[in-house]
């Protein structure tokens, strides 16, 4: 739970836990005490700051430090200001006067000038009188025991102010944390080795970013060392010396400790125990990568932060001095003072000086950098990538802001309230270019492109789901050959560490240019190939276009699997006008969108994405927006905000470009350059309508489609489920989302000599047409894609069509033969040669441009339904299931898998037991349009399956066959009722085959097989055959399309109660939130949410149908609950943590039910866990134990009840807990 609890009430169990967290830590804070050494390189033994007892008026002095660094005298926490003693924490070094005066110990007081220290750039402690002169540490006697510590005047040339309190840190082999770099002694000569990381002093480091000089915590007066400037040497300790250039380091981009003076870093060879570290040539190699634990609070992880969208305006300061303000400056990821790291203590800590930290002054204040205290509220800072990427102080719900870019603006804090001006990008430092970033596409796909699902490295690249908002999905190839990643421009694609493999997975990794594994070119002549530069002959490739499928580098080949476009984005033209563009001559939000000349600049590409915004390339974090809801208002950037109804369009087939929300359209009033792009009534006006102008495809709705001339099936076209070669033509329908799919550019015409019959893949050197799957076709025989110039025989692309200007007679032939005609085959689904029928009206097409024909559909009588019975094998009708017959299993379906989308007939086609519901449609083929009843055929609606019994030995009793071939008595089934009660209340039968009625189809959980009827067995072997809404409506608690199930549901946490979701009453007034079935269409609540609009980390709580409609945490609702139109107010934002759902501006109330599955908002420590954790999931994905009992039939709701009073009884406990502790604390 984050944030402060206002009321205090809590379980009695929980006293302990506070009592004993008070005596563990009386500061509050994480203890971080260290030894202070004198650091002075003339002294031959290792000196620490320590007092002889704790009593006040000791006088602080040197002593011999403490073997194990565990001698509480010695050891020092520099908490805010105050320099705490270990040995009691009540003791503090304060200073006893002016210069030359001598520190000794008195009672801690923050108030206290006079023990107000800090620490400088050399790690000296610091102090500032009443003038402002500062005066340093400085050892009256120099390096000898019992020398009395006094302040001076700092001066950095006297060796006796040379004292370390400097923050040390493990230095972990990158991939194992618990190997780390270490010394054996403190001994010159000592060579360093791998050891288990254990906070022991010798594996402790500090890398002077001054000097380069990299310190040991047991003695800082010992270095890091090459043992000589050859490779292959150990590295050892030295008497520390930062004019000597072997031991100067840097830690560079590669996460390797190079040296600062030559190609040469550390390298383990083995992560053995007592492993040498030596010097050997820097490769990038994961031998060479090392890791800064975050010990003391500090992250080596150090990131720029750069105002959101101008990547040339940074935070940082002037100075390490204590009171400096933060400003904007150029960025510069060489300059330490505008690189800073986010530590686990969430205080955002100057690379320049990790002592330093930024902390807020007060509201409309200044930030400006003070000594790092993790006690200290205003310097706790969390940065939010959620929605409004800000630099958040946690405890005071402000943030950082800035009133304009201009270089030397100061930052100050205001409250949040998610406007542009308090946006931040935080970018790895040495991370490269930050512009250009583009979606890399899979070639013939319309929504699979290359992703990530973080930035750690070593994760793998995958096919995921385009979506050009996501830096997770955009990359840029740089100019050295590196293709980076948006969300982490310091991570690059990379292939396995063996560049010789044929086979190897794309991960992310460190951007390095001396590693030849990450270097890519993208050839767009030929191939469209991402391939190894240099003499590399690997690729990327995909083997499949599933989500999560991994990207491998593999021998090109030119395969379709190794295709890939590297943009989204397009010209918007005026229709007809190729020489007018849409753009802008500016980046900066509020810029009017206009009419310039076409000339291909990133200022005149646009992508309509997913979510109906049009980014614009030159920075997709702007889109097209309108300023006002008045018809006449003007079109400009503004930040994207796919929540923002004025940024949502809608591009239907006119060509207009409409608002989602409102009756107004893109139009310009001339096509004159400069012309201004205003929002007015949509009246289907010529200047309201727009084409897109790219090779990519996308938008355009240009080409041909072929679709029966039936007013029962012209809703359906001839398409392919891929743009790619090898794809079968199938049966879809023709206003499919790619419509890419059904479109052809060249299609078969009436000439005399044939025609070419291609769809457009975008290559304009090649492009896929249509052939038979036979060189010999016969009735039976598939069509598919292929390229053109791979073909040998030209009369092999040649195809015919006889308009006979009528509904009956419209047939396509091949050149092969007139005999055999284009038809749709018995499954619905495949295209196929057939002989020809003059009376089938599925071999009779008509061909129109695809923006036609929706209107000669309507002509036809049809366009509503489609009727027929081919259909993709998502649809949920006609065709019915198979599924077992019992509460607990109802959701187990016979189905056929094992093939590809492309071809659903392949040899390892197989039968399977899948989820009727969340199973991939087109994964899993579960409708059947032939069903066993009395002596019928069982075959599949989606494919030329059918199932048939067999007796051969070792068989499982149960087999697919082609339908032609499933003619004899194997083929034929019978089910057979039982007059058994199940929960379902649905007529159970048993599934026989006509050979035997003593046996039957049972089901082990994985497959279908033949059991003995009597068994006595838990195999189930009573099934229901009925349709997909029937089932659902019984089982699955959904009576929906499984294709219509979107956005994500949130249930209660119990398995009793699973079936109820939160849900919003769309159809009352006021609208009413409560608990109702998740997925029951015939009530008037709403249980589906968006799935970006979901409580999570400040995230707002909206309607998957209406991303507007939201919920507000509201004190003046009895229920603390309301239901508004998004605004963007702090109370509409929600968290989702420990499976509680807590309001932004109260992190102690909690979202919760009751036993009337009443929702409401209630102190969350009072309330039983069962009444306030909920789950949250993807609705396709949801899963109920209590499916077929979630609407609470008797039975259940007493079992429901019984747990309800338990949980009320854990409530009254909790509430009596609270007033006891109440009692305790008053007593």
């Amino acid at each position: 739970m984050r944030g402060t609890i206002s009321s205090f009430a809590a379980p009695l169990s929980l006293l302990l836990v506070l009592i004993l967290a008070a005596s563990t830590n009386a500061q509050g804070t994480q203890e971080q005490y260290n030894p202070i050494n004198f650091a002075s390189d003339t002294s031959s033994t290792n000196y620490c700051v320590a007092v002889s007892s704790t009593s006040t008026g000791t006088q602080l002095r040197l002593e011999i430090c403490d073997e194990n660094g565990d001698d509480d005298l010695q050891l020092w926490e520099l908490d805010g200001e105050l320099l705490r003693l270990k040995a009691n924490t009540d003791r503090c070094a304060r200073r006893t006067g002016g210069t030359s005066s001598e520190v000794e110990l008195d009672f801690c007081d923050s108030n206290a000038s006079d023990q107000q220290w800090n620490v400088n750039d050399d790690q000296n402690l610091q102090i500032e009188d009443a003038n402002g002169a500062n005066y340093c540490w400085d050892s009256i006697s120099g390096s000898s025991s019992g020398s009395l510590v006094e302040i001076r005047s700092c001066t950095t040339s006297d060796s006796n102010q040379r004292f370390d309190y400097g923050t040390y840190s493990e230095i972990a082999v990158f991939t194992n944390s618990d190997r780390c770099l270490s010394a054996t002694s403190t001994s010159t000569g000592n060579i360093l080795e791998l050891q288990s990381c254990n906070g022991n002093l010798l594996r402790m480091w500090r890398l002077d970013t001054s000097t380069y000089l990299l310190h040991l915590r047991q003695d800082p007066r010992r270095c890091a060392s090459l043992a000589s400037s050859s490779s292959g040497n150990v590295i050892n300790l030295r008497t520390c010396n930062d004019g000597d250039s072997l031991q100067r380091w840097e830690y560079n981009s590669d996460r390797e400790l190079q040296s600062r003076d030559r190609n040469l870093c550390q390298q383990w060879n083995s992560e053995d125990i007592g492993e040498e570290i030596r010097a050997y040539s820097c490769d990038g190699g994961q031998d060479q990568e090392w890791r800064f634990l975050n010990q003391g609070g500090i992250s080596t992880d150090y990131m720029r932060y750069q105002v959101r969208g101008n990547t040339d305006r940074c935070l940082g300061v002037g100075s390490t001095s204590v009171g400096t303000q933060l400003e904007l400056y150029d960025c510069d990821d060489n300059n330490d003072l505008r690189l800073w790291a986010l530590n686990e203590n969430e205080q955002l800590v100057l690379k320049a000086n990790s002592n330093r930290c930024a902390e807020r002054l007060g509201s409309g204040s200044t930030v400006e950098i003070q000594q790092c205290s993790t006690g200290d509220s205003s310097q706790r800072v969390r940065y939010d990538t959620n929605n409004d990427y800000e630099l958040r102080f946690t405890s005071f719900g402000q943030c950082m802001e800035y009133s304009s870019e201009d270089f030397g603006e100061n930052i100050i804090t205001l409250s949040c309230d998610g406007a542009s001006n308090q946006e931040w990008e935080q970018v790895e430092a040495n991370g490269g270019e930050s512009d250009g970033y583009e979606l890399i596409r899979l070639r013939g796909t319309s929504n699979r492109c290359l992703g990530v699902d973080g930035t750690s490295t070593g994760t793998e690249v995958e096919v995921v789901e385009c979506d050009s908002g996501n830096n997770n999905r955009l990359w840029s190839l740089d100019s050295n050959n590196r293709l980076r990643l948006a969300a982490n421009t310091n991570r690059c694609a990379r292939r396995g560490r063996s560049s010789s493999s044929s086979s190897n997975f794309i991960t992310i990794e460190t951007c390095s240019n001396s590693d030849s594994n990450q270097d890519w070119e993208y050839n767009t002549n030929q191939d469209y190939e991402f391939q190894g530069g240099g003499s590399t002959t690997l690729c990327f490739q995909y083997d499949s276009t599933s989500i999560g499928t991994s990207i491998t580098a593999r021998t090109c080949d030119g395969g379709s699997d190794q295709e890939f476009d590297f943009s989204f984005y397009e010209e918007i033209n005026p229709r007809g006008n190729g020489n007018r563009c849409m753009g802008v001559d500016s980046t900066s939000t509020g810029t009017t969108v206009e009419l310039f000349d076409c000339n291909d600049s990133d200022m005149r590409l646009w992508y309509h994405d997913s979510n109906d915004l049009i980014r614009l390339k030159a920075d997709n974090n702007r889109c097209v927006a309108r300023t006002s809801s008045s018809s006449g208002s003007r079109v400009e950037l503004q930040s994207c905000n796919s929540g923002s109804s004025s940024q949502q369009f809608t591009y239907d087939s006119a060509g207009d470009f409409e608002f989602d929300s409102s009756n107004l359209c893109l139009q310009y009033d001339s096509e004159d350059i400069g012309e201004t792009i205003r929002a007015r009534t949509c009246d289907g006006r010529s200047d309201q309508e727009w084409e897109f102008d790219s090779s990519g495809g996308g938008g355009s709705t240009d080409g041909f489609v072929l679709f029966p001339n039936n007013g029962d099936d012209c809703d359906k076209c001839i398409g392919v489920n891929s743009v790619s070669e090898g794809s079968f033509l199938r049966w879809i329908d023709c206003d499919v989302s790619d419509n890419d799919r059904v479109r052809f550019i060249d299609y078969p015409d009436i000439s005399s000599g044939g025609s070419q019959w291609c769809i457009d893949d975008n290559d304009a050197s090649d492009d896929l047409c249509v052939v038979p799957d036979d060189s010999t076709p016969s009735s039976g025989t598939r069509l598919k894609l292929v390229s053109e110039n791979g073909v040998t025989n030209s009369q092999t692309l040649l195809w015919y069509y006889n308009d006979a200007g009528n509904t009956v007679n419209d047939d396509i032939t091949h050149w092969s033969s007139e005999n055999l005609c284009v038809g749709v085959a018995s499954n619905g689904v495949n295209i196929e040669m057939q002989s020809c029928n003059s009376g089938n009206a599925r071999q009779s097409w008509d061909i129109v441009q695809y923006d036609d024909q929706s209107d000669t559909c309507d002509d036809l009588g049809g366009g509503g339904g489609g009727g027929g019975s081919g259909r993709d094998p998502s649809a949920t009708s006609p065709g019915s299931l198979i599924y077992v017959n019992n509460d607990e299993n109802c959701y187990d379906c016979i189905t056929i898998t094992g093939c590809p989308q492309d071809n659903y007939n392949c040899d390892s086609a197989r039968l399977a037991i899948a989820n009727c519901f969340s199973a991939d449609d087109f994964t899993y083929l579960k409708y059947w349009t032939e069903v066993p009843s009395s002596g019928s055929k069982w075959c599949s609606r989606d494919s030329d399956w059918c199932i048939e019994y067999t007796s051969a030995s070792g068989s499982n009793g149960i087999k697919l066959v082609r339908s032609n071939k499933a003619n004899g008595e194997n083929a034929l089934w019978y089910e057979a009722a039982q007059d058994s009660v199940n929960t379902l209340d649905l007529r159970p039968v048993e599934i026989q085959p006509r050979r035997s009625d003593q046996q039957c189809v049972a089901s082990n959980g994985n497959e279908p097989f033949i059991e003995d009827c009597f068994a006595n067995t838990l195999n189930p072997k009573l099934w229901a055959i009925t349709t997909f809404n029937q089932w659902s409506s019984f089982c699955d608690p959904t009576g929906r399309d499984p294709g219509a199930v979107s956005g994500k549901l949130i249930h209660v946490d119990t398995d009793s109660d699973c079936g109820w979701c939160i849900g919003i009453d769309t159809q009352s007034s006021p609208q009413v939130i409560g608990l109702a079935p998740c997925m029951n269409s015939n009530d008037n609540f709403e249980t589906a949410f968006r799935e970006s609009m979901v409580p999570s980390e400040k995230n707002r709580w909206c309607l998957e149908s209406n991303s507007n409609i939201c919920i507000r945490y509201d004190t003046s609702a009895t229920n603390g609950l309301s239901v508004v139109e998004y605004t963007g107010n702090q109370d509409e934002l929600w968290y989702y943590e420990q499976r509680e759902i807590t309001p932004l501006i109260r992190a102690d109330k909690c979202v919760v039910t009751d036993l009337n599955r009443n929702v409401f908002v209630e102190t969350c420590e009072i309330v039983a866990l069962e009444f306030r954790e909920w789950n949250i999931v993807n609705a396709n994905a949801y899963r109920c134990n209590t499916l077929g009992v979630s609407s609470f039939g008797d039975a259940a709701r007493k079992s429901a009840g019984q747990g309800k009073q338990m949980g009320r009884s854990v409530m009254a406990v909790a509430a009596l807990s609270s007033a006891v502790l109440t009692t305790l604390v008053f007593v």
